[in-house]
């Protein structure tokens, strides 16, 4: 990628620039996993693809191009930097669909600290190149013809194939030339294999799912170029095919026994399954979970989330209407329109009422759009609950329960319930006053210990609800499904991984 120059200073930025890029790319590709690495394709690719940046631009001197490179890097530098910081947080690279999710987005950053607190500082080393390379292209082409400058300078004045051998200068620069030419069209051949992906193959997928290149090719051809389009489904063609792949069902021993029941279905913020029985400094993390599953309750402890870009929003869809999420947009904002024929709409169809509840506002993920064709009657938020008591992002996870039954009580039974806990939120600020976990002094600020500490929360809050339902005699009529939405330790984030392996006593993964 790099030229040998003339003069010693620019063999030695050229040098000091290829050191300071390598810590670049390495850091990005530290983002999905540095054991993606082994993957050879992928900083091939990326040299390749940064050979052609740079060379392209110096075809030939003039200063539209020597500016239109400064342009274009720039460009690159601050979407690898949106991509390291994006992945930090959510697991992957940055998309044109989140420019959908700004508002959701600019809502996250605005309370709590959440993208402050979750964004990993690392991210500021893809930043570190830059004004390297910047001062690099410039001194390399100071006073320097481009290419073809070269090869118009070196030209036979009196061109013949017999004397062609003598024009020494003129050979070099057109093999220099010819050589340019077909690492371009490599390079084509290999932005369109990756970037496109014609063939549809696994193997390439998984190299432009992590290099910078490839990736955002695929990303607007997908997304921008061949955006989806909405078409009517046969339902009469579906239910015909799900008579033959649905198997049927005997029956089970607990067919029945919750019918006429009011339904509270918990949706909790974060929530992991290696917390539940599991003990912390000599305390019980969930002292009240630990309780319920000894009585009365069936417990799945292999639930797994299935989200997509709209993370939790994604989950309460899944876990509402039995479909998957895509990969594309968040569903509550992609299919805002659709009617669908989950819980909501079955419960009210069987003479239930059908109520959400969350203590944030109520345009966050656009569920005051979203839920009137999921077929929820009323949504209850921020904006209608009383603020008696905010931690972190919102309403806190005791004072919500105390209020949402304090409104079912005058509701007509049976009813079904959506609650969506706050608390346990990112960044897992939680006020003094209502910790109750004794930390260790090493984990005392950390986000492992604050994330023990809200989920401690979240599980009191748990034993607060059941005393609610009690006190109001509604406890022996109600089930009550709890489940959580996505991982709460991002295993991308170092120092979260090893705290975790640590806790585990094994690998986190």
């Amino acid at each position: 990628m790099f030229e040998n120059y003339e003069s010693n200073n620019k063999k030695t930025t050229g040098a000091l620039l290829v050191s300071v890029s390598g810590i670049d790319f390495i850091y990005y590709w530290q983002t999905k996993r540095l054991d993606m690495l082994s993957i050879y394709d992928v900083p091939l690719l990326s040299l390749l693809f940064l050979f052609c940046v740079f060379e392209v631009f110096s075809f030939k001197e003039s200063k539209p191009r020597r500016y239109g490179f400064y342009v274009v890097y720039t460009l690159i530098t601050l979407i690898m930097l949106a991509d390291a910081a994006y992945s930090s947080y959510f697991g992957k690279y940055i998309s044109v669909n989140q420019l959908y999710q700004v508002t959701s987005l600019g809502q996250i950053a605005g309370d709590g600290n959440v993208i402050g607190a979750s964004v990993s500082p690392g991210c500021l080393l893809t930043l570190i190149d830059y004004p390297f390379v910047l001062y690099w292209y410039r001194l390399r082409n100071k006073g320097k013809k481009g290419m073809l400058d070269e090869l118009a300078r070196h030209w036979p004045a009196k061109f013949s194939f017999k004397s062609l051998w003598k024009e020494k200068e003129f050979t070099a620069s057109f093999i220099k030339s010819i050589f340019h030419i077909i690492i371009y069209i490599i390079a084509i051949c290999a932005w369109y294999y990756y970037g496109l992906n014609p063939q549809n193959l696994r193997s390439v997928q998984q190299v432009n799912h992590i290099e910078f290149f490839t990736y955002h090719t695929n990303d607007v051809v997908v997304n921008v170029v061949g955006k989806l389009k909405r078409s009517s489904v046969d339902e009469k063609a579906i239910q015909k095919k799900m008579k033959v792949i649905v198997p049927k069902s005997s029956g089970t021993a607990y067919k029945g026994v919750a019918k006429g029941k009011n339904l509270i279905l918990i949706q909790t913020e974060s929530f992991n399954n290696f917390v539940v029985g599991a003990t912390y400094n000599g305390q019980e993390i969930t002292p009240n979970l630990n309780k319920l599953l000894k009585n009365d309750t069936i417990y799945f402890n292999h639930f797994y989330s299935t989200t997509g870009v709209g993370n939790t929003a994604d989950a309460e869809f899944s876990a509402l209407n039995g479909l998957y999420p895509n990969d594309i947009r968040e569903c509550y904002r992609m299919y805002v329109d659709n009617t669908y024929n989950g819980l909501p709409w079955m419960f009210r169809e069987n003479g239930y009422s059908a109520l959400a509840f969350h203590g944030y506002v109520k345009t966050f993920w656009n569920r005051s759009e979203a839920y009137k064709n999921q077929g929820f009657q009323h949504y209850y938020s921020e904006e209608e609950l009383k603020k008696t008591q905010i931690s972190g992002f919102g309403i806190t996870d005791k004072e919500k329960f105390r209020q949402a039954v304090d409104i079912l009580k005058t509701k007509k039974q049976p009813f079904f319930s959506f609650m969506i806990t706050l608390t346990n939120h990112i960044p897992y600020e939680l006020d003094q006053s209502l910790a109750s976990l004794k930390l260790k002094s090493s984990d005392e600020g950390s986000t492992f210990g604050n994330y023990l500490q809200t989920v401690r929360y979240t599980d009191e809050a748990f034993g607060k609800l059941i005393e609610y339902l009690k006190e109001n005699d509604m406890y022996d009529n109600t089930v009550i499904a709890i489940y959580g939405d996505h991982q709460g330790m991002n295993k991308e984030t170092p120092s979260v991984r090893w705290k975790m392996t640590d806790f585990l006593g094994k690998e986190y993964d």
